[in-house]
């Protein structure tokens, strides 16, 4: 399964209207002119409108009284002419198309946007089109079907076209969904710092380097503004940031809004009080927002569910007895094999889409050489190819059920290639993770120790030796040692070149230790203090999180059920099903008037053959259990591509074994009844 992320995704999609430009030889200059002439030209026509609104206004006001009402029909006139100016103005100025692109950071301009979305509504009108003369000419289909097929030929180019429009529309969403689900952590970020200095700049600068992209970009953009003379001062700079942003989440702007009222406080303790309820507003947005978007979700998940698992598997069902009659099975396996896995895929990737980031993604390194995964990658598809070349090489000698090593053979390579790409990051992740959710109670507990007096060094080693967590304890020791044998300030033993947290994948704890390095220089007491206050921040957010993660886990339970056990149960009765049910009505021989009347292929050989339909049904259940791991796991965890990995290697097998087992039991209990 391909890994999708928005720089992946909008880089394919900038080399596409590159593409086109060339194709369609654009020149991006010239079209730039012409743009900004149209849009001088628009600015004027609605300002000639306006001016041509005034002057007979003008003209009215000269000749009549204010209590007249053909004065007051004028005046209203040029209300209704003055609110339509601002509008039409505010829509050029905004262009809410050119936004999208520009705020996706893809690439491109409008007009190569534009040329892409024709050049490809092009490429699939010629695709479309071939496919529909090759299944009018050359396949034995109804003429009912034949007519029908002209649909997809005008319809599914628009879709293509209207994909391509509205995906910088698409990127921005995500783009804007994930960096409001790190706003509570920038946040708490900025909190942490104005608590030791409350200086808005600073607390930016260092909350723009705890995050990471897209919402890393946008803080950046704040100290941005002021040095390009956009503002003339932090505040009015984050003000216009918290106003741009509050018109999705309200409370995050009253939280940004707080923030800034903490750096105007006089005594520290106004200016924690006032950061603490700024980190309250954002821990109550976030948990809104995060029951929102769980709650939303629960009609497109089971939209999902039905569509891509239900329905299916009622359309397998269904195929011994729809087969029978005058419906083309060939219609109904590309709707199973091709249509339903594609609009699963799509609707999935739109969903997830719309989650909420709250975790910083791991950047787990990958210990396998470049020669190691193209081991792994030919060992994959070498047995991929050996079983299917068996299992073709032996089709006409044995049972359909022969058609389970070629799938066996998929299933082992797609297997072998997630756990051997996946197992240590993996490892890693599991360790990293554990460290992340026991960190806010080490570091509770290193604030004590800290305000109680104790040395930075002898704090970090009590920590280690009464916290529970075996990788914060090993992180802490390191720690502890590293000061107590070099001398060295806690900052350089934590980040200078062979730090402790050089390689370290959780930005989290970089971030927050970071912060721990600057609360030591101060007095024991503040220090200490401030410490616990990060404590429960981030235990804040982890309650969130898995509060979260539990609402979702609702949601996906059944899905992940149904393609593990109950989809591979249904699917390998129905090939046994239809393999049989196919052998009996080809023997049924009708005479007469009754032979004429019958449809299908009863009297004749089925026109899908056993072993290519248990093929095609068990090809179908490994891509429902791909995209069904794909969704769940992006759900719960977000683009976490080790857990996708491992959760196929877990789930995979199981639901093959048990297709396998269904049919030859199925094979077993019907060959005595039919």
């Amino acid at each position: 399964m391909p890994e999708m992320d928005n720089e992946k995704d909008g880089g394919i999609f900038e080399k596409g209207c590159k593409f086109a430009s060339t194709v369609f030889q654009l020149d991006v200059s010239t079209k730039r002119k012409e743009r900004e002439e149209k849009r001088k030209e628009e600015d004027k026509d609605i300002d000639r409108k306006l001016k041509e609104e005034k002057e007979k206004f003008e003209e009215i006001r000269k000749k009549h009284s204010p209590d007249s009402p053909k004065f007051k029909r004028s005046k209203q006139r040029y209300e209704l002419a003055l609110r339509d100016h601002e509008i039409e103005k505010d829509k050029i100025e905004k262009d809410e198309f050119r936004a999208a692109i520009k705020f996706s950071q893809i690439d491109a301009e409008p007009f190569e946007v534009q040329y892409f979305a024709y050049l490809v509504g092009l490429l699939v009108f010629l695709g479309t089109l071939v496919l529909v003369l090759y299944a009018l000419f050359f396949t034995d289909i109804s003429v009912i079907i034949k007519m029908s097929l002209f649909l997809p030929v005008m319809v599914v180019p628009l879709l293509a076209i209207a994909f391509i429009m509205n995906f910088p529309f698409y990127m921005a969403k995500r783009r804007r969904a994930k960096s409001l689900g790190r706003m509570p952590e920038a946040i708490n970020y900025m909190v942490m710092s104005m608590s030791l200095t409350p200086n808005l700049g600073r607390a930016v600068e260092y909350a723009a380097e705890s995050v990471e992209d897209p919402l890393s970009s946008e803080l950046r953009k704040i100290i941005w503004d002021v040095e390009m003379r956009r503002f003339s001062t932090i505040d009015e700079s984050f003000m216009a940031f918290a106003d741009e942003w509050g018109k999705w989440s309200e409370e995050f702007r009253r939280s940004l809004y707080t923030l800034r009222n903490a750096a105007q406080k006089e005594t520290q303790k106004e200016v924690n009080q006032t950061l603490q309820k700024a980190n309250e507003i954002a821990v109550r947005g976030t948990e809104n927002k995060m029951r929102d978007f769980s709650e939303s979700l629960t009609v497109p998940a089971m939209t999902l569910f039905s569509l891509g698992s239900i329905l299916p598997l009622l359309l397998a069902a269904l195929l011994p007895i729809l087969a029978i009659g005058d419906t083309t099975a060939e219609m109904i396996i590309f709707l199973l094999n091709v249509v339903i896995p594609v609009g699963f895929l799509t609707y999935a990737v739109h969903i997830l889409g719309y989650r909420p980031t709250m975790r910083a993604p791991l950047h787990l390194s990958d210990l396998l050489t470049k020669r190691e995964k193209y081991s792994v990658v030919g060992t994959s598809v070498a047995v991929a190819a050996i079983m299917i070349f068996l299992g073709f090489y032996w089709r006409p000698d044995h049972s359909y059920l022969i058609s389970l090593l070629p799938l066996w053979g998929i299933t082992i390579a797609i297997t072998i290639y997630c756990f051997f790409t996946s197992y240590f990051p993996f490892k890693q992740r599991d360790n990293v993770l554990e460290m992340e959710n026991s960190f806010p109670n080490a570091l509770f507990h290193l604030g004590g120790y800290i305000s109680r007096g104790s040395p930075p060094e002898r704090a970090f080693e009590k920590v280690s030796e009464n916290i529970y967590s075996s990788s914060v304890s090993i992180l802490f020791q390191k720690i502890s040692y590293s000061l107590h044998v070099t001398r060295k300030s806690l900052s350089d033993v934590l980040f200078a070149k062979g730090g402790v947290l050089e390689k370290n994948p959780s930005q989290m704890i970089k971030a927050t230790t970071t912060m721990v390095a600057r609360a030591i220089k101060k007095d024991p007491e503040t220090a200490g203090d401030t410490l616990v206050r990060m404590s429960g921040y981030l235990t804040e957010l982890q309650n969130i999180e898995e509060e979260m993660k539990s609402r979702l886990g609702e949601v996906t339970g059944m899905m992940k059920v149904t393609a593990q056990f109950i989809a591979p149960l249904v699917m390998g009765i129905t090939a046994v099903l239809y393999v049989m049910l196919s052998g009996y009505f080809a023997d049924i021989e009708l005479e007469g008037p009754m032979a004429g009347m019958a449809g299908g292929f009863i009297g004749q050989e089925a026109p899908i053959g056993g072993f290519a339909f248990s093929l095609v049904v068990g090809v179908y259940l490994i891509l429902l259990v791909l995209l069904t791991v794909f969704f769940t796991v992006g759900i719960e965890s977000g683009e976490d591509w080790a857990d996708r990995k491992m959760t196929v290697v877990r789930i995979l097998p199981v639901s093959m074994l048990l297709y396998t087992i269904s049919a030859i039991l199925a094979e077993i209990f019907l060959a005595g009844i039919i």
